[in-house]
């Protein structure tokens, strides 16, 4: 009934997935530079870390094949506002996987952008002030250096 040509062609038609890997790995990157910024290693943190990435792609494998095997499409539940987005894309497939990819995405960009500012590296104009206000307000990972600006 299915083949493998047309999985290949329905995972072809989910670019999504793509970008998913990409960002993972960036963030993999990113985190690695940071940790050699720092000259510090936390080996339960990097297996944390690998452990919700191998979470994070194993829950969208399984997202992927429910949605292939059920043709599950839930493009009509989504707002007109965002329906319009994906047409102007040619998207007419909307499964679960790719909802759970793009807050993946966003889960995966928010690492990075936290690593990238605890790295010092360059950024858009108030958007690292804002960044270390929300890390010092939400999260412990700050330097002491910086709590007290």
């Amino acid at each position: 009934m299915y083949n493998m040509n047309f999985l290949i062609s329905y995972l072809q038609s989910h670019q999504i997935i793509v970008v998913m890997a990409v960002v993972i790995i960036f963030d993999l990157f990113i985190g690695v530079l940071r940790s050699i910024k720092e000259k510090k290693t936390n080996s339960a943190i990097g297996i944390d870390g690998m452990i919700r990435k191998v979470g994070m792609i194993g829950c969208l494998s399984f997202l992927v094949l429910l949605d292939f095997f059920m043709r599950i499409n839930i493009i009509g539940w989504l707002p007109e506002q965002v329906l319009n987005i994906f047409k102007t894309f040619g998207i007419e497939n909307v499964g679960i996987s790719d909802v759970f990819a793009l807050l993946f995405i966003v889960f995966e960009l928010l690492s990075v952008i936290k690593n990238w500012t605890l790295l010092g590296l360059p950024m858009f104009k108030g958007v690292n002030e804002w960044i270390i206000n929300f890390l010092e307000t939400f999260t412990d990972e700050m330097p002491t250096t910086n709590k007290n600006k």
